[in-house]
């Protein structure tokens, strides 16, 4: 009998024993399990690591600028009246760009607006804009320049010329392709979700992209809009 209660008892310890073990086992694995990153997890940590320290907001998801310096709208005729006033004397340069644009600089003259405006659009409704710098621009009938009081040309979000690369990527998010020729940098944002964006639905346009030019860890040229239909 006494043999017995000091088995049981053996077999107790034993048990007590290896149940703290299967627990701690179970916790690294579920450990181990958290760490694996999704797709597009990865696509993140690989730009971070290309970018250096970067902050939170370059994870944010890619929204879509449509205005200059919160007065010219894209797919907006009406806003073309609030940014220049004398919009119906401006004429369309017809051979510096696939598309007719209507051109404007800063009073500076030192930066540059391209309005395009795509067949079939209504007067003085803009579907594409292009920033520069003047001095990138090739020569042009400067009759068909408008200069404006503006002082420079930005975005709704703040995209301007003269960011850095982490400046584009702080504003605009890290969803982007990349390419690199010599020291100039493009990075092209697109959506083409037509079936499922809500802003695609909103203008009825199969695309919108945005391209953004980097030289010399400058930004020179910024042009964003819809494709052509």
């Amino acid at each position: 009998m006494n043999k017995q209660m000091i088995l049981h008892l053996l077999f107790a310890v034993l048990a007590s024993c290896q149940s703290p073990q299967k627990e701690k086992v179970q916790t690294k694995n579920s450990n181990a399990y958290s760490g694996v990153l999704n797709k597009n997890q990865l696509v993140v940590k690989a730009k971070k690591l290309e970018l250096g320290n970067t902050t939170a907001e370059a994870a944010a998801e890619f929204q879509p600028d449509t205005t200059i310096n919160k007065k010219l709208v894209l797919e907006n005729h009406l806003s073309s009246k609030n940014f220049y006033a004398r919009i119906e004397t401006v004429d369309l340069l017809e051979r510096l760009r696939n598309s007719p644009v209507a051109m404007f600089s800063n009073a500076s003259n030192s930066e540059y607006l391209l309005a395009y405006q795509y067949e079939g659009n209504t007067n003085h409704s803009f579907s594409c804009f292009e920033v520069g710098y003047m001095k990138d621009l090739k020569k042009v009938d400067v009759r068909k320049i408008n200069l404006l009081s503006e002082k420079s040309f930005k975005t709704e979000s703040g995209l301007e010329l003269g960011l850095s690369l982490p400046d584009v990527v702080k504003i605009k998010g890290i969803y982007y392709k990349k390419a690199t020729k010599g020291d100039e940098v493009l990075l092209t944002y697109r959506m083409n979700d037509l079936a499922t964006s809500p802003f695609l639905m909103k203008y009825n346009m199969p695309g919108y992209f945005m391209e953004i030019k980097i030289k010399g860890d400058e930004v020179v040229k910024i042009l964003f809009g819809f494709d052509y239909p």
